[in-house]
Formats: C-alpha cells, sequence, structure tokens
C-alpha cells in the first residue's frame, strides 16, 4: 500500500505531539505530511519546505487534498472542520471529545458512513500496554464491582480550554477520558450523576468547570466512580477495577494485579513511552482506511453518551439515564437511545 497522505489541523499541545508520531512513521515509510493548518503562521515556520502550510481548512483541502487528516483545535471547532473532511470522503483522527453534543456526533457518524470515511477518536491509552494487560486480567477478578478513575492536573494556562465558548472545561477535557476508561474496561453506562465544581482559580479569569466527581451504574452490573480536577496541585491518573477474586491497580507508569486479601500477584512497573501510543494510533487509523472501515469505534459512541447525560446530570443536580438524555441542554430526545446512534454505523 502506497503511504497514506495526511494533513494536521492545529499545531497546540495535542497537534504538536501528532506531528512527532507522523514524522516518525514518515521516516518508516508508512505516511506522507503534506499540508498543515494553523491559525498562528509562526508555528509552522519550522516545517520542511516541501510541506503546504495554510491558515484555513477549506483552502488546504481544496488545494492540498490529503487521504486522511488529523483534527487537533479548540473544541468548538472540529464539528465544521470534520464535516467538511468527511464531506469530501477524507479520513479523520479527531482530538477528543467526538462531539459536544450528541446531535452533533450523530452527524459525523453519518457523515463517515455515507461517505465511506473512517472517524477515528484520538485516545491513546486504547494503545499502552498496561490497558490491554489490564483488561486482559478482568476475567481473573471475576464479575466487576466498582471501576473508579481519578485523572489529575496542574494546568493554570490561561487558554482556550477554559472558556464555555470553545468547548472547554473539566467534564469535557478530563470526563472524557474517565467516560472512556469505563466504556473500555466496563462496557456502556445505563445511568451518569455529575457534580462540578466552577472555576475559582485566581491566576486567570474562568467561566466553566475546573473539578468533577461523577458516578455511574453499568448495563452489565457494577458501579463506576471519578474524581476529575485540573487544578490539582500536581498530575496523577490512576484506574482501580474491582471484583470479588481481587483488584488491578493501573497508574501512568505502574500496573499491579492484586488477590482478593490484597496481595500483589503480578506488578509490572516497565517504562513504555507515551509517544509509541500516538504511532500505534496512527497505524490502527491507517489500518482501518486500507482495510475500508467506516464509522466510529463503539467505545468513543458509549464515552460521548456518557458524557452528554454527564453535562446534563450536572447542570439538573440529579443522575440521569443513558437512554433519556434531553437534546434542550445537549443530548438527543428522551426517545432517541444510544441504540439508535449504533445503528447509524452498522
Amino acid at each position: 500500500m502506497a503511504p497514506v497522505t495526511i494533513s494536521i489541523v492545529g499545531l497546540g499541545r495535542q497537534g504538536s505531539e501528532h506531528l512527532k508520531a507522523i514524522q516518525t512513521l514518515e521516516s518508516e515509510g508508512a505516511c506522507s505530511l503534506i499540508a498543515v493548518c494553523d491559525n498562528d503562521p509562526a508555528k509552522m515556520e519550522s516545517l520542511p519546505a516541501r510541506i503546504s502550510r495554510y491558515t484555513d481548512v477549506a483552502e488546504m483541502l481544496g488545494r492540498n487534498r490529503p487521504q486522511a487528516v488529523v483534527v487537533a483545535t479548540p473544541n468548538n471547532q472540529h464539528l465544521a472542520i470534520c464535516e467538511q473532511a468527511l464531506g469530501q470522503g477524507i479520513h479523520v483522527l479527531k482530538e477528543k471529545p467526538l462531539a459536544l453534543t450528541m446531535r452533533d456526533a450523530k452527524k459525523l457518524a453519518a457523515a463517515a458512513n455515507a461517505n465511506s470515511a473512517v472517524l477515528h477518536v484520538s485516545q491513546q491509552r486504547r494503545f499502552h500496554p498496561y490497558y490491554r494487560t489490564a483488561l486482559s486480567w478482568l476475567p481473573r477478578l471475576g464479575e466487576i464491582d466498582l471501576i473508579s478513575y481519578g485523572f489529575f492536573l496542574n494546568d493554570k494556562f490561561d487558554s482556550w480550554y477554559w472558556r464555555v465558548a470553545k468547548g472547554g472545561g473539566c467534564w469535557y477535557g478530563l470526563g472524557w477520558h474517565a467516560a472512556w476508561v469505563w466504556a473500555f474496561f466496563g462496557g456502556p453506562l445505563q445511568e451518569v450523576h455529575v457534580r462540578w465544581q466552577v472555576g475559582k482559580q485566581r491566576s486567570f479569569t474562568q467561566d466553566t468547570d475546573h473539578s468533577c466527581i461523577a458516578m455511574g451504574s453499568f448495563i452489565s452490573g457494577g458501579s463506576a466512580l471519578a474524581h476529575l480536577s485540573v487544578v490539582h496541585p500536581f498530575k496523577a491518573e490512576d484506574v482501580v477495577i474491582e471484583g470479588p477474586n481481587g483488584a488491578v491497580v493501573l497508574r501512568r507508569n505502574e500496573l499491579i494485579l492484586f488477590n482478593s486479601d490484597g496481595t500483589p500477584q503480578i506488578r509490572n512497573d516497565a517504562p513504555f513511552s507515551w509517544e509509541a501510543a500516538y504511532r500505534y494510533q496512527l497505524l490502527d487509523f491507517m489500518d482501518s482506511i486500507a482495510a475500508a472501515e467506516p464509522g466510529v469505534d463503539k467505545f468513543s459512541l458509549w464515552a460521548m453518551s456518557t458524557l452528554s447525560a454527564g453535562r446534563q446530570s450536572a447542570r439538573c443536580g440529579l443522575p440521569v439515564k443513558i437512554s433519556e438524555i434531553d437534546d434542550t441542554v445537549g443530548g438527543i430526545a428522551a426517545s432517541d437511545t444510544l441504540q439508535s446512534l449504533e445503528e447509524i454505523i452498522q
């Protein structure tokens, strides 16, 4: 197969990570970066001269039509960019979340399916060996009783991430990771209850949530719990999965399987580069292109349903059933369930 031609939209924090992964795979002959788009020309100055540079997405897609595009812009810009690309049959690997509303998620899923385009949501954890190993250990635990997730950052930068109008905030950032981890290890939720705190950080002005507590229940049984904060004193991430026969503890650089008596049975703390996960993610994306597998993966669909229901729950202060998300506050109509979204990509 000839190298996949790729363009990038957005060279911020995540876009720069995708760029490094693409350049590594390009050196191996797996892909070819042909164009980059960013509203700040200075971010593109160091790129090789052969790569076309744009500040307008439509112009880039029109003049240098790639086979695939990586979208790493502020959340509120995702829909318009992805619709332009998918509408032309261009495959999309986009930053989280899948969308800001279930209605928009359905639009993107339908556009991908209608134009035979692959639509992947960036999630490096899916390609981290610790996450894959932890998933393989779950049968040893018996029926899952609880999946708890904690993700903490010390992010005090005054950026788009802290603006409601740009789709930022703790729940739409870290909350996606919580929803995805729950989906990956436990399947879809039937109910979620989210409480968030609005910004109180004095170092800059913010108008969105900075910390969240979330609880939920899985369709298959068991409970979900998450504590998220973007203004925590230090960065940390951990997953604890409990069952009657033991527990799995997963941290960013450590994986432990415990027996039911709390004794560590298997421990793994071998170093792993997150840069490698970006490369594996791109390879998986290109494999889906080669195999002509359009649509969205089920974990992203389940996470999107949880994210949207959690937003409604935080606003009303009550638990919300996934099948009863109200489109008036960013979800879908009560009669429009998760199953109907999955039907779009079948």
